[in-house]
Formats: C-alpha cells, sequence, structure tokens
C-alpha cells in the first residue's frame, strides 16, 4: 500500500491510507504501481557488495537454472547452463570455476573446456546490464506506470543504499524495500542493517528470498535462532486508518477498502483481509468520522 495518497486506489481497486504519492495514470482514473521492479548500479562492479567476486556468486547461483536462453556465442548453438554447478550441490560451493563475467548486450558469460557461452538474461539492446532511476523513469512513462515498488535481491547487489538513494530523489514515483542475508537474519550486525535500512535510510519493506545457498543450507527457516527474527512484524502504527461505523455503533478500522458487489473488503492494520455487508454500516456516519480525521472517504457508487 505504500506510495499513495489518502483516498487514492492502489492494485485490486483498493483504496489506501498510506501519505506519499503524486497524480494518477493518463491511462486510466487509478493509480497504477508496478509491485516488482529493479533498478541497479552496473553489474561490472561490486554493487554494495564486498566484493565484484561476491557480486559474481550471486549471479552465477541466480542463473544456474535459467529461463533466459544459453548459447555458444561464436555460433549461436543451444547450450545447458547445468555447465555452471555440480549435479547435487545446490549451494555455492558446488558453483563450477568456468570465469563468469559480466558481458555486453545483456549477457552473462562464461567459459568451459575453451570454449566460450552466453547466457541471454536481459534484452540484447541493453549494452550495459545496469538500470539506473531515470532509466526505469523512462519505461514507467511509456509504459503508463505511476509508481513502482523496488525489490532487491543478492544477484541486484546490495541494494539498501541504492534503492533509498532512489526513494530519496524521485519519493513520488518508487518505494523501495529493504535488503536481508536471510540465513543469518539473527545475528547482531544483520539486524543492525536492518535497522539502519527501516530508520536511517527510509526504506519502506522487507525483500525476503528463500535462497540460503550461500551458507550452504546449513540454517533454514525452522532453524531456532533464526525463528526469532522473522517472528511477527510490529504493528504499523505510522499508516492512518479509516474508520467505520456500524449501525449498532460499533466502529472497525481500515488501511485499505473497496467497494464491491454490495459488501465493503478491507485490510485491517494487522494485514488481515475482511468484509462487511454494506447495509450493516451507517454511511453517514463514517463519513463524518473520516473527515473529523483528516481522511478522504470515498462512499459507493
Amino acid at each position: 500500500m505504500a506510495g499513495t495518497t489518502p483516498g487514492t486506489k492502489v492494485p485490486g481497486g483498493m483504496t489506501s491510507g498510506r501519505v506519499e504519492g503524486t497524480g494518477f495514470s493518463q491511462y486510466t482514473s487509478a493509480m497504477i504501481v508496478d509491485c516488482h521492479a529493479h533498478v541497479f548500479e552496473d553489474w561490472l562492479g561490486a554493487c554494495g557488495h564486498p566484493s565484484v567476486d561476491i557480486h559474481l556468486k550471486y549471479i552465477q547461483k541466480n542463473v544456474t537454472r535459467p529461463a533466459a536462453k544459453t548459447f555458444r556465442l561464436r555460433d549461436g548453438k543451444p547450450a545447458s547452463a547445468a555447465m555452471l554447478f555440480r549435479p547435487g550441490d545446490n549451494t555455492w560451493a558446488g558453483l563450477t570455476d568456468v570465469n563468469f563475467r559480466v558481458g555486453r548486450f545483456g549477457r552473462l558469460e562464461f567459459t568451459r573446456d575453451g570454449e566460450d557461452y552466453a547466457i541471454q538474461y536481459m534484452p540484447v539492446g541493453m549494452q550495459t546490464i545496469q538500470s539506473p532511476p531515470e532509466f526505469m523513469l523512462a519505461q514507467m512513462t511509456y509504459a503508463g506506470v505511476d509508481h513502482c515498488i523496488l525489490q532487491a535481491g543478492g544477484g541486484y547487489g546490495a541494494m539498501n543504499d541504492f534503492n533509498a538513494a532512489t526513494q530519496k530523489k524521485y519519493p513520488a514515483k518508487f518505494t523501495g524495500l529493504l535488503q536481508v542475508d536471510e540465513a543469518i537474519a539473527d545475528r547482531p550486525e544483520v539486524l543492525a542493517e536492518v535497522d539502519r535500512a527501516r530508520n536511517v535510510l527510509g526504506l519502506k519493506g522487507v525483500y525476503y528470498s528463500h535462497d540460503f545457498s550461500r551458507h550452504g543450507y546449513a540454517r533454514n527457516l525452522d532453524h531456532a535462532p533464526v525463528s526469532p527474527a522473522l517472528g511477527p512484524p510490529a504493528p504499523q502504527a505510522d499508516v492512518p486508518e479509516f474508520v467505520f461505523v456500524r449501525r449498532d455503533g460499533t466502529v472497525f478500522f481500515a488501511v485499505a477498502y473497496s467497494w464491491e458487489h454490495g459488501a465493503l473488503r478491507y485490510i485491517s492494520s494487522e494485514g488481515l483481509r475482511r468484509s462487511v455487508a454494506r447495509e450493516t454500516l451507517d454511511l453517514d456516519a463514517t463519513q463524518q468520522f473520516n473527515e473529523q480525521r483528516g481522511m478522504t472517504f470515498r462512499s459507493p457508487a
């Protein structure tokens, strides 16, 4: 729900109470939000990781089973990305030494037995693999997208600072997620980075990928020390809430809502999806209460 203004719509037709966005798409009366977008630095570099080698390991692991085409460079003959890893070992230790590297024209390249191969991971027209904020803005304008949620993932880099810089530069256009090393999420230094990313950099949510391969799967989600770090989130006290008044005088609150087929469908502050029949609500009282709270309430058509 991040990145919208009170009373504006988010995907699924719901009205959100979040305070941050701007105008609507030229193609529709609703705001169009792309929930999965990326900005990233030139992949030839470390992109926030401690070294280029660590960054390349993330990328190589990510493309061991790609949907993208893999081919021999000298003649374009189809090949298999299975050359990138040893069968039966799904960890970083199982990655093969094939001079894995970032090429041009959207390619990731490697060499096996003296032969050069490529994975067409990005479009051919992407002469260097990088996506600065302005590149994404150009695509958003062309596609009629109003706002993007910036994802993360080690293959793109250690994204906290770059996502935060993009969000700060273009707050009406981007909402950034923070990154965490999931397998060691209980360690003080990792939790300190989560705290910095949220409270100093201002990132709005957590990107979580269940890939523990860097650490050899010695831990998993059910590993005792990890579980507390992945426990229930704290209540989002900074999210404005709409108030709804029932005809019997009781009230309830929602962070987002929509009207569908004679019913109010809403999301509670705990993230639960619920619905109530329209005829059970006192809409006049609901309108009045929300106006008093400074919220723009949208009655059913």
